[in-house]
This record gives C-alpha cells, structure tokens and sequence, in this order.
C-alpha cells in the first residue's frame, strides 16, 4: 500500500510471502520475496 492524503492505493497483489520493500526514488519500489527467490520492480 501507498498512503498519501488522499487515500491509500495498492501497488501490486499476489505476492508470496514478501519479505523485504525497497523504495528507489519517488515512484519506484523492489519487493524480495522469500520462498519464490525473486526480487519484482514495481513503479507507479
């Protein structure tokens, strides 16, 4: 979830198990996922 005053937006779904959320400049995030051994780039 990204929180801003408008509202709360959801930046991605079906993740297994994420174990670590990197956030890389003002619209760009990396989500490690342990059990699937994969690191997935979300940007906005």
């Amino acid at each position: 979830m990204r929180s801003t005053i408008q509202g709360n937006t959801a930046l991605t779904s079906g993740l297994n198990f994420p174990n670590s959320i990197k956030r890389v400049g003002a619209n760009s995030y990396y989500v490690a996922q342990t059990f699937d051994g994969t690191i997935q780039k979300i940007s906005l």
